[in-house]
């Protein structure tokens, strides 16, 4: 961004060196057109930001400002000054009013930029676009659609000869527009999100030598595949695979193999019925356990020839955030092929808490998560759809369905954590607090204990790689609650 300014600055301040040969409405022009030129560049690039714009604007006006002071007429290049308190205090109060609307934009929707992962691999990225032709698309009217996911693996790479840096999603306008309708509110505002900047090289060559542990990630509802990108990176950095999966339908970003865009269904914000929560259940489990079927298959003969025999099937976890949190939890019951799983903050919708869990898992909670009872607002209640009855009763069953599932676990709670705060969309704006994004907690401090505890507790269960041993309660910020 500091970058693309300079290079404003100084394309402006050569076309106002030469404006002032120019006649007055050719100098204007001139200066108009330098900076439409500039910013349509921009936009086919893909550099262009919405919050550039203002400071843009600051450095037009400063130049048209300075010009008619400094060169009055095009036949006398003599300074001319007339000063008064007057027109002194009003280019004092424009000044200050322009530098305000200039940095106020870049202040609240800044650029994103994940901090560098730990660990000793770089990480590359693919794709793979799967059909389910066992499972008939139960989101569509058209008889003939099957079950259709995209999935993006992050992998252990190989910095080697030339090569591409990732985006956040390869189709973010389409993300942040679902998501913005879900949020309601312009998705302009979101546009610093859509273009997030990783650490990720596409189609990198897999790091050499040894087989690496796979998981899988998750989203939750109304999320995506990349929504958890900020530790999706520090793990691939520490050895592991990630197949994270769009669930179609469920998803704001999924666009499929042959470019058809999947809008979601659903409302993020009302509480799902019963029905409606077996059905998701199901449906995402099926998901996962069709993308570990898939797995198996590319790990013995993968069609782009990278994860042949890479992949040490034999050391599975899953994790997920929101609903794909509870999805992780009711796939470990099922799939003994995982050995470990983790929830970020997913209420325990259904009946999997009934499930024994015989393997490792971790339930990791939001301290600012549902208000209590006695204080949810009338509003809140409505937009839920929920008597006060009503979520009272789940408020209570939270916590015992938690203890069921980590009956051979533990269960966490981090302290000054929103839900969102388990995800990248906390890096949005400082305003998320405000927005209840997130809670008290600073967000890249948050991520750091988050990245902390996930690696720790993969490494000890799929790596036999023990932390030292109060690491369940090594930082202040994290209650042991079971």
């Amino acid at each position: 961004m500091w970058a693309a300014g300079l290079l404003v600055l100084m394309t402006g301040w050569t076309v106002h060196y030469f404006a002032r040969h120019l006649t007055g409405a050719l100098a204007y022009g001139a200066l108009g057109i330098a900076f439409a030129a500039f910013g349509c560049m921009q936009w086919i690039n893909g550099m262009f930001n919405w919050t550039y714009v203002p400071g843009y604007l600051y450095i037009l006006m400063i130049m048209l400002a300075t010009r008619k002071v400094l060169y009055p007429s095009c036949r006398e290049h003599k300074l001319v000054f007339q000063w008064n308190l007057q027109s002194a205090a009003a280019s004092a109060g424009m000044l200050i009013w322009l530098t305000l609307s200039a940095a106020l934009p870049l202040y609240l929707f800044p650029a994103i930029q994940l901090d560098n992962p730990t660990g000793q691999y770089a990480v590359g990225t693919t794709t793979y676009y799967l059909a389910d032709n066992d499972r008939p698309e139960a989101r569509t009217d058209n008889p003939d659609d099957y079950r259709e996911l995209v999935v993006q693996v992050w992998y252990p790479a190989e910095k080697k000869g030339v090569l591409e840096s990732a985006g956040y999603h390869p189709h973010a306008s389409h993300m942040i527009n679902n998501m913005a309708e879900q949020f309601k509110f312009p998705a302009f505002l979101l546009a610093n999100y859509g273009d997030l900047h990783t650490h990720v090289w596409k189609e990198a060559p897999l790091s050499e030598g040894v087989s690496f542990p796979v998981l899988v990630f998750s989203h939750g509802f109304m999320g995506s595949r990349v929504q958890n990108m900020f530790q999706i990176e520090e793990l691939v950095s520490h050895g592991y695979v990630v197949f994270g999966i769009e669930h179609s339908y469920s998803a704001s970003g999924t666009v499929l193999a042959d470019g058809r865009k999947i809008k979601p269904a659903g409302n993020m914000a009302s509480w799902p019925s019963d029905e409606e929560v077996q059905r998701d259940l199901d449906e995402w489990t099926a998901d996962v356990q069709f993308v570990t079927d898939y797995i198996m298959k590319i790990n013995e003969a993968d069609p782009q020839g990278r994860f042949t025999g890479r992949l040490d099937t034999g050391r599975m976890g899953v994790f997920g955030h929101s609903f794909g949190g509870l999805t992780a939890a009711n796939t470990l019951a099922l799939d003994e092929r995982f050995k470990a799983g983790m929830n970020m903050d997913g209420y325990p919708y259904g009946d999997v808490h009934l499930r024994e869990l015989d393997r490792p898992f971790i339930h990791f909670s939001a301290s600012d998560g549902l208000p209590p009872a006695e204080t949810i607002t009338d509003a809140e209640l409505q937009s839920f759809g929920l008597t006060r009855e009503q979520y009272k009763y789940y408020k209570e069953e939270e916590g015992a369905r938690i203890r069921a599932l980590t009956e051979n676990g533990h269960w966490l709670r981090l302290e000054g954590a929103g839900h969102f705060s388990f995800t990248d969309l906390a890096l949005w704006t400082p305003l998320a607090k405000t927005m209840g994004l997130m809670g008290s907690l600073d967000v890249r401090q948050a991520h750091d204990i988050i990245n902390a505890y996930t690696l720790a507790f993969f490494d000890l269960h799929l790596k036999n790689k023990l932390p030292h041993e109060s690491w369940i309660t090594s930082d202040p910020n994290v209650v042991l609650v079971k």
